[in-house]
């Protein structure tokens, strides 16, 4: 399935890559200043994929591991909201086979 369609008709949020090519919504953006990049820059985990024209970060395991300590260390530091998609980000990700997950943000 084409990525950018999907996007492009779906809510503002953060959405993870299933591995038939769907997208699933893991975090739902209500409006505030935060976007998914904002994790490479606060927490320096992850990696931008500059391969579409959206926002994508790939994490791998052991990323997505020290992004939970670094939420539970950091969490009075960062906006509520900010904080929020992390911990959706992590949570979904546990579930999802493979070295690396990738997740794409509309917002």
């Amino acid at each position: 399935m084409e990525i950018l369609p999907q996007l492009a008709e779906a809510e503002p949020g953060v959405y993870l890559a299933e591995t038939d090519g769907r997208l699933r919504l893991v975090h739902l953006h209500r409006g505030e200043e935060y976007a998914l990049t904002d994790i490479i820059e606060f927490f320096e985990l992850g990696t931008v994929i500059e391969e579409l024209a959206v926002d994508i970060v790939e994490f791998d395991r052991k990323e997505l591991r020290e992004l939970k300590a670094m939420v539970d260390a950091y969490r009075a530091d960062y906006p509520p909201e900010f904080i929020e998609m992390c911990l959706d980000v992590h949570r979904d990700a546990i579930a999802i086979e493979g070295d690396t997950v990738r997740f794409y943000s509309n917002f």
